[in-house]
């Protein structure tokens, strides 16, 4: 999620419950706009390529994966925004099960953005909540991406939400969490999300990313991708990442260099166990 673009064409709006929702395009992208008390964009998708994203953040999502065995991988995602990720996770030969509460994502998902049910591919509307609580189905790879801004998600808040994706997950599966925030911790929504989930999960590593061309700031409302591991290495016959999230995480690391002093939790160079060396990650305990 970002800021939105200015000099888009808006191609559908969509009334919800919360505000309204737009599909527009600009000259590179096609977006998926959230417009509720705060403007978001929930997704962009470069308009030649439909299967690459326009966020970084995105693509280190897919660290979940690395974890889990290549054969008969099965992974869950939480939010479905465009589907951006559970295609790009399909077209790489793993079988995904969405699960979305707004049918009015479901449908503009489906219709701007290619999300549609098939042979890798189960859509679920339904309350997160709900579906990891009564759900039978196991898990080597769960994604969580339903931050919104600056405001706290009560999904991200909720013990038994942990508790519950905890017992779909096989043994030695990661899950990545979207969630928003800023490097200096101002962002009173950030830190309550990424403290419950640390209470939930255990040591949970969080890696803070960086607009193309941007000047760190500190204080600037960032997505961080977190990251827990179920076990201590990267499987050997795991999917390859996308092509650019190792160059991705290698320009974070860079920029953070100077950063250190900034939170006594940035620590360098990274965790080998992630297998995405040299990134720079921040590592977030339960206070």
């Amino acid at each position: 999620m970002w800021w939105p673009r200015r000099e888009a064409r808006v191609v559908q709006a969509t009334p919800t419950s919360d505000g309204m929702l737009l599909v527009r395009e600009t000259r590179a992208y096609r977006e998926l706009v959230e417009v509720a008390r705060n403007t978001t964009v929930l997704t962009r998708v470069m308009r030649g390529d439909p299967l690459r994203s326009g966020f970084a953040y995105t693509d280190a999502l897919h660290v979940a994966v690395a974890f889990g065995p290549r054969r008969s991988m099965r992974a869950l995602c939480i939010g479905a925004g465009g589907g951006i990720v559970p295609r790009q996770l399909a077209a790489r030969g793993i079988a995904v099960d969405v699960v979305e509460r707004s049918p009015e994502v479901l449908d503009l998902a489906a219709r701007h953005f290619g999300l549609t049910p098939g042979p890798l591919v189960s859509i679920q509307l339904a309350e997160a909540r709900s579906f990891v609580r009564d759900t039978r189905a196991e898990y080597d790879a769960a994604i969580v991406d339903v931050a919104v801004t600056n405001e706290p998600s009560p999904l991200l808040l909720a013990p038994t939400f942990w508790r519950d994706l905890r017992r779909v997950l096989r043994d030695g599966s990661a899950v990545t969490i979207n969630v928003m925030g800023a490097l200096d911790g101002s962002v009173i929504a950030g830190e309550l999300a990424r403290d419950a989930i640390a209470r939930a999960m255990g040591t949970t590593l969080w890696l803070p990313m960086l607009a193309d061309g941007e000047r760190a700031d500190v204080r600037a409302l960032r997505n961080f991708v977190g990251v827990v591991v179920g076990r201590a290495t990267v499987s050997d016959d795991a999917p390859s990442f996308l092509p650019r999230l190792p160059a991705a995480i290698a320009e974070v690391a860079r920029r953070l260099r100077g950063l250190a002093e900034a939170r006594d939790h940035l620590r360098a160079p990274g965790d080998p166990e992630l297998g995405v060396e040299p990134a720079e990650l921040v590592a977030h305990r339960a206070r």
